[in-house]
């Protein structure tokens, strides 16, 4: 006995989201991507982005068998921000990534209202430290620059109250924290005026401070020890749970930012903008806040920019290769193929930058590591810090507002 085949009818319509709808009947179709879309707008191939037909898409690969006129060619440079000099060559081009005529200081852009400072430079993404302070209303003296602090003698102008400040940034590397506290022994016996410290420690003296189990309790007991030495006492943390709320939110600066053109006046056009508060330490709390906001939203058109450039210098080379296969390439084709190859070296360059910054890896040299490898190390963070579900009282949560109204029941 043979089992029928069902027959399907000619005029079945499968039901399809409005995505799937949208691509037409699900015959096959020339793949063709928003860079080649946003090229073929350029050089008159199509009027809309969105509507492009099969037609279009035939005249813009064959236009790469024959030789490209001065006008594509000058399109095309446009485009990709290169200079066209004449019909038949390219005289000079923009480079992408600027080196500016001085290193960027941003503690000049910074502080420019606070006209004195000192300042421990940062290792790579570590560290850092400034502290500065208005001539005006105190008289300063730093006395210790340390691996990991910085110390000044302060004296107010209106009342003569002197103390010593020290501002830390505690080292991550466990072997290292042991001659951080011995550090600040060092200074506590460089002068007998009352002691402030402040900055991040990067230490823990209980192990409510921690969140999450993994807790050195060696290291926990000689910071509580090292407190104990030295006298000091803890000042209450005001807005810690709302600091604490905001962590996932949080600023994060990239390196590849400083790299591009156009970073040092963002910087100072957001600082010097007028803002209105009641003390210094508000001024100082608004200013950095919109900063933050601003270099966030500019970090984020410039980086899709980016890729954006590097995607459409890679799809023109790889057309005027394919082409190089069939013909003889024109002297500005030639041109054209050479500054863009140069491009597409510097644009993965900073892209590369920007992943290394973010998987967290430094134990690498030139050339050890594909950006494959950097993405999958991104992805293992994300899938650390990700939290599949919660369960409370037999209720398990799995979706984002049950996971927060869950956490919030708990604690």
């Amino acid at each position: 006995m043979t089992r029928r085949r069902a027959s399907i009818p000619i005029d079945f319509a499968p039901r399809r989201s409005p995505r799937i709808s949208s691509q037409g009947t699900g015959k096959h179709v020339h793949s063709i991507s928003k860079t080649q879309k946003l090229i073929m707008k350029k050089l008159g191939f199509t009027e809309e982005e969105e509507n492009v037909s099969h037609d279009d898409i035939s005249r813009y690969l064959s236009s790469f068998s024959n030789p490209l006129s001065p006008n594509h060619v000058r399109a095309l440079a446009e485009l990709l921000q290169v200079e066209v000099g004449g019909a038949d060559g390219l005289e000079a081009f923009q480079p992408l990534v600027q080196s500016p005529a001085r290193p960027v200081h941003g503690v000049a852009i910074l502080w420019n209202f606070l006209s004195e400072f000192v300042a421990l430079p940062a290792e790579q993404t570590r560290g850092g430290i400034v502290v500065a302070w208005k001539p005006d209303m105190f008289d300063a003296t730093p006395i210790h620059l340390g691996s990991w602090s910085v110390s000044v003698c302060m004296t107010a102008r209106h009342g003569g109250d002197s103390w010593l400040l020290t501002s830390v940034y505690g080292p991550q590397r466990e072997e290292d924290k042991l001659l951080f506290l011995h550090e600040l022994s060092h200074v506590r016996g460089l002068s007998d005026l009352p002691w402030v410290i402040s900055g991040d420690f990067n230490m823990i003296a209980q192990a409510t401070d921690k969140n999450n189990s993994r807790i050195n309790r060696r290291l926990m007991n000689a910071f509580k020890n090292k407190i104990n030495e030295l006298e000091l006492r803890e000042l209450y943390l005001f807005g810690r749970s709302d600091l604490q709320s905001q962590r996932s939110r949080r600023f994060r600066f990239e390196n590849l930012w400083i790299k591009l053109p156009g970073f040092e006046e963002v910087v100072r056009q957001d600082w010097q903008a007028p803002v209105f508060a009641a003390d210094a330490f508000s001024l100082l709390h608004i200013k950095m806040a919109r900063l933050s906001r601003t270099l966030t939203k500019w970090g984020q058109r410039r980086i899709t920019g980016l890729r954006l450039q590097l995607q459409m210098a890679t799809e023109i080379v790889l057309r005027l290769d394919m082409a190089q296969d069939e013909r003889q390439l024109t002297e500005a084709e030639w041109q054209l193929r050479a500054v863009l190859k140069g491009r597409v070296l510097a644009l993965a360059s900073l892209e590369r930058i920007r992943l290394r910054q973010r998987a967290k890896v430094e134990a690498l040299r030139p050339g050890e590591a594909s950006q494959a490898y950097f993405h999958l190390k991104i992805q293992s963070r994300r899938r650390k810090l990700f939290i599949p579900r919660l369960e409370f009282n037999g209720n398990i949560a799995t979706t984002q507002p049950d996971l927060q109204r869950v956490a919030q029941q708990y604690f």
